[in-house]
């Protein structure tokens, strides 16, 4: 089976559509993430530099793929499949379609297949809050783009700081209506919610975390998971 042919079945065991449907012959650098990982953040954080790097208008910091083209770099896509789901977060980490088993199995088959594309870079949303440069730098380099002034990387760090893309979304500045609030007097509503590793234990209880460290076990912990 061919590289292209295996994502493919990655993809759609994993009902990643978006990845079958938007397979483009001069995508180079696709960004895959699960859902509520912090995609946001390092799309914003990846466009402003790139913006900034190439001088591109910023109402392309969010068109990753136009944006990569105008920057004549290797044309890059975020993706990710969206998932709607009706009742308590227990009941959210326990269903078979949507909870902490296929998110796990996510994790695992990447790490198994890893080989499988020319290359593989893995991002953390906890390496992101360490070191925010450096993984920026990591990303920018992954896509082709090197030599970037640290100036350059500063601006975007601090553009994609949490209180400044809170504000930027509860001003309506994105474009994009995925990143506007449904409601702005309702925190959980924003695109931009915490920005803090372990917020999850706030929502959380401990047979929760049971059965989620039980699953994590069982999987052998992908990726340190």
């Amino acid at each position: 089976m061919r590289p292209k042919e295996q994502i493919e079945k990655i993809a759609s065991y994993l009902r990643f559509d978006k990845i079958i449907n938007r397979w483009r012959n001069d995508i180079k650098v696709y960004i895959i993430s699960y859902p509520k990982s912090g995609r946001t953040w390092l799309r914003i954080l990846f466009g402003k530099a790139i913006c900034e790097q190439f001088h591109l208008d910023e109402t392309l910091l969010l068109e990753t793929h136009l944006l990569t083209r105008s920057a004549k770099i290797n044309p890059t896509l975020f993706t990710h499949d969206g998932a709607g789901f009706d009742g308590s977060i227990s009941e959210f980490i326990r269903s078979d379609i949507y909870g902490i088993k296929k998110i796990v199995t996510f994790y695992k088959i990447w790490l198994d297949h890893k080989t499988v594309p020319k290359d593989f870079l893995l991002l953390k949303y906890e390496n992101m809050h360490k070191d925010t440069s450096e993984v920026l730098r990591s990303l920018l380099s992954f896509t082709g783009v090197q030599n970037v002034p640290e100036n350059t990387i500063e601006t975007a760090v601090n553009f994609s700081d949490f209180e400044n893309m809170r504000k930027l979304e509860s001003l309506q500045k994105f474009s994009k209506t995925s990143m506007q609030p449904g409601d702005t007097n309702d925190e959980e509503s924003y695109k931009v919610r915490k920005g803090k590793v372990g917020s999850y234990l706030e929502y959380l209880s401990q047979d929760d975390m049971n059965f989620i460290n039980q699953v994590i076990e069982e999987a052998g912990h992908p990726f340190g998971y």
